[in-house]
């Protein structure tokens, strides 16, 4: 363009420093500090344990790294033939650095851990499945690590240093098998359905007419909106019958 020269105008970063950069945000951003977390801080500013936030921040984070901008940047660079920071490697360093507790002997998750694993979960299953899907190569290389972790999780779980990580890593693997198979955020077949009558049906007396004594007769409003969904007539405008 006029103006910007006569060199390269849009150059990606080193692959050296994009590294770093993924590295920091999984040991800063998803996994919290000292700081971050100390009671005498935390207590002063809500009454939990600030989990709730920092689930939040795991979430972006997370969404962050699987975002489909960057990744279709990253297949630009790829195809455009420069030696940058391949898809490939974003999911091995996003994987490996969520998923860093099994690389050790005795295989121990703390509460930050284990939720910094089921939110990866749930991101793993909305970049794979469903409208958001990737239309990236994020979409195998993702299913193929999904696929290597599942075998880890299974010879971790054996060296479990406590009863809770034990069963949070059996719930992970199960969880992934859920995922590769497109069954993690769907209800089950013979999961019960309820109607909007059903619901209402517990707490009002959908037979009752409006002013009838001692009955907690269904309002009018919702009434309206209930013989709508069924396809029954309108009652607006009329008065309701009192029994005598």
């Amino acid at each position: 363009h006029h103006g910007r020269g006569t060199g390269q105008i849009f150059k990606p970063m080193p692959k050296s420093m994009q590294k770093r950069a993924v590295a920091l945000l999984l040991s800063k951003g998803a996994r919290p500090s000292k700081e971050m977390v100390n009671p005498r801080i935390i207590t002063k500013i809500t009454p939990g344990s600030g989990l709730g936030l920092l689930n939040q921040l795991q979430s972006l984070v997370l969404n962050g790294l699987f975002n489909e901008s960057r990744l279709r940047r990253l297949s630009d660079a790829e195809a455009n033939g420069q030696d940058n920071y391949r898809i490939t490697e974003v999911v091995d360093d996003v994987v490996g650095g969520v998923f860093a507790e099994l690389n050790g002997g005795k295989v121990a998750v703390d509460v930050y851990g284990r939720q910094l694993h089921r939110n990866f979960v749930k991101v793993a299953d909305a970049r794979l499945n469903g409208g958001s899907a990737t239309q990236t190569d994020l979409k195998p290389l993702l299913k193929s690590s999904l696929r290597t972790l599942a075998k880890r999780l299974d010879a971790a779980t054996g060296k479990a240093a406590d009863r809770v990580t034990a069963a949070h890593l059996q719930e992970v693997r199960s969880d992934i098998q859920k995922v590769l198979e497109d069954k993690y955020s769907k209800p089950s077949a013979s999961a019960p359905s309820f109607s909007l009558a059903d619901l209402l049906g517990g707490i009002y007396d959908l037979d009752a007419d409006q002013g009838a004594c001692w009955a907690r007769a269904l309002p009018i409003a919702l009434r309206e909106i209930l013989n709508e969904m069924e396809g029954k007539p309108s009652n607006v405008g009329q008065k309701p019958v009192r029994k005598k």
